[in-house]
């Protein structure tokens, strides 16, 4: 009924106690208990509290967070305190430089960790930037890859894009699962 972490051994090192947890990233990770979230560190102690309804991970210092499921979201700096004024309604993880989040019109941009739009939302699917390109998602169609200029370098064709690993995104197109590569082949 709850979820912890053990080393590479099945050893505990942090006690199962978090309603739900994820990976680590950097020596830290997002964590939930009492249906709260917050930030732990590899020893589990919470170093943003679990004092929000959701959160993204923490980047440089700052996440995104927002405090009910009514609220907006904003970028908040690890005591709670918002570092811009801009608020959204869905901010999405930190990861090179930029974080994928939604505007009122229900568009998807990405924003700085100062919280200010770097690309203006036009798209209608956004996932984090990895190895430097993000997949997103144009007019409801499908699934593609811009670079952090914004630009369109693999075009939308998928029904549903991955995150690039070593080189490679997970894509689905009609029933079929394929890797492709930054050239989109």
């Amino acid at each position: 009924g709850s979820w912890g972490y053990i080393d590479k051994t099945g050893k505990w090192v942090i006690p199962s106690q978090f309603y739900l947890c994820y990976e680590f990233k950097n020596g830290y990770t997002t964590a939930a208990k009492n249906n709260k979230w917050g930030i732990i560190d590899k020893t589990g102690v919470f170093i943003v509290p679990n004092q929000y309804y959701d959160v993204t991970n923490l980047y440089n210092g700052v996440l995104g967070a927002c405090k009910t499921v009514s609220s907006k979201w904003q970028v908040v700096d690890m005591k709670g305190v918002p570092v811009s004024k801009n608020k959204f309604t869905k901010i999405k993880d930190f990861d090179d430089g930029l974080a994928p989040a939604r505007d009122d019109s229900d568009m998807y941009g990405f924003i700085s960790p100062k919280g200010d739009w770097v690309l203006k939302p036009k798209f209608t699917g956004a996932e984090s930037f990895s190895e430097g390109l993000a997949a997103v998602e144009i007019d409801y169609v499908g699934w593609g890859f811009i670079n952090k200029a914004g630009e369109v370098v693999i075009k939308a064709e998928y029904d549903r894009g991955g995150r690039f690993v070593n080189g490679y995104a997970l894509m689905e197109k009609g029933n079929e699962y394929m890797y492709i590569n930054k050239k989109g082949e």
